[in-house]
């Protein structure tokens, strides 16, 4: 499975003998064929040993063509990706490449639907005599402002977020990992400013999640093309992110919309005050609701996954390894809770014990599926 190479295009033919090419006529200066020898090196040694030169070759002449002295930032950003997809790819060959797809399909899917519901419901827990206080001690709302999204500093996570998602939903990978690598620098922004500028942020475990979930989707956007499907471009394995993504927006709305509990420190009592409101923000009540509802949601969506994968197995493994990062949602609110640890441990630990049990006839189904559409390729291409 090559990678694919940097500045090639749709016109320029993959066979042609790059390293004559590279060799002869005007050479392009030494510094260059030394930058790009070190960006090669983000690639695993054995695929360097095997067709470093070559690739190595094609990036010259390509830049040569293109009257470049030095890589450009899209075309480096290209190299480290596709060479840290290479370098996971070592030691995941009993992962079939289906598998692998769904999974950041659904990691993809999560992260855009949390990301637009904590952008609209707003991501607060005022109640600061919790440790899951997410500002410090002397941040408080302005007075008669309502509490929203312009009161915290999620957005600068949340957006990327939802433009990676539209970015997928437009088959523009390259756009889509810029987006997802912009979470980090975000989510390091958000940290500083609650951490020395005094402004609320969501909880760390939100950043946490998110931060984890952006892995496999950048590495599904990152990774060699499969082949074309039935368009032009279109990428196998990407056609459930709709509704994935929908599944998981349905269950998040229905938990803001009936999470309605606000709990708030009063200023001149100093104790903890309970309100109603019509609708729901990031609140304790919405974290219950995650916590309490989390092994329910990954059960229904294993039996969909199970379902769906009569015909494309490999989601029942998908759900079991986006439920692992989700399970850090619950396990750390009973955490800074302190009670009911134990049942929502237990509970969790059941749930994911019954996925992984689907998970591994799922996942052997699919390396069979994956085998026998090889075997049959392999043979086709035969000649009798």
């Amino acid at each position: 499975m090559r990678p694919r190479r940097a500045g090639e295009t749709r016109g320029l033919p993959a066979g042609a003998d790059r390293k004559s090419s590279a060799g002869a006529g005007h050479k392009p200066p030494c510094g260059l064929e030394v930058t790009y020898r070190r960006l090669l090196r983000c690639y695993p040694r054995r695929w360097r040993e095997a067709r470093g030169e070559e690739f190595l070759a094609t990036l010259l002449e390509c830049a040569e063509a293109a009257g470049r002295t030095r890589p450009d930032l899209p075309e480096v950003l290209d190299l480290v990706a596709h060479g840290l997809a290479a370098r996971c790819g070592i030691g995941t060959d009993l992962v079939p490449s289906p598998v692998r797809q769904r999974i950041a399909t659904l990691a993809l899917a999560l992260g855009a639907a949390f990301a637009l519901v904590l952008l609209v419901i707003a991501e607060r827990e005022p109640a600061n005599v919790l440790r899951m206080s997410a500002w410090p001690a002397n941040a408080r709302p302005f007075p008669g402002q309502a509490p929203g999204p312009s009161l915290t500093t999620g957005p600068l996570v949340f957006i990327p977020w939802l433009l990676a998602f539209v970015a997928a939903l437009a088959r523009r990978r390259r756009v889509m990992r810029l987006l997802l690598l912009s979470t980090y620098p975000a989510t390091w922004a958000v940290l500083a400013l609650g951490a020395w500028g005094g402004l609320m942020r969501p909880p760390l475990a939100v950043l946490g999640v998110l931060a984890v979930l952006a892995v496999p989707a950048f590495a599904g956007a990152a990774a060699p093309r499969l082949g074309p499907g039935p368009g032009p471009g279109r990428d196998r394995g990407s056609g459930g992110l709709l509704p994935a993504t929908g599944l998981v927006l349905g269950w998040l709305v229905l938990l803001a919309a009936f999470g309605n509990r606000f709990w708030w420190v009063s200023p001149d009592r100093g104790s903890v005050a309970r309100f109603r409101l019509p609708y729901g923000y990031w609140n304790g009540s919405f974290v219950d609701a995650i916590a309490d509802t989390l092994p329910q949601a990954l059960l229904f969506g294993a039996g969909v996954g199970l379902i769906v994968g009569i015909r494309r197995p490999g989601w029942v493994v998908a759900v079991f390894g986006c439920g692992l990062v989700l399970t850090a949602l619950p396990v750390w609110h009973a955490w800074v809770q302190r009670w009911g640890f134990a049942d929502h441990l237990m509970q969790i630990a059941l749930t994911l014990v019954l996925l992984l049990s689907a998970a591994l006839i799922d996942g052997m189904r699919a390396w069979r599926v994956t085998r026998r559409q090889a075997v049959r390729g392999s043979t086709a291409g035969v000649e009798p």
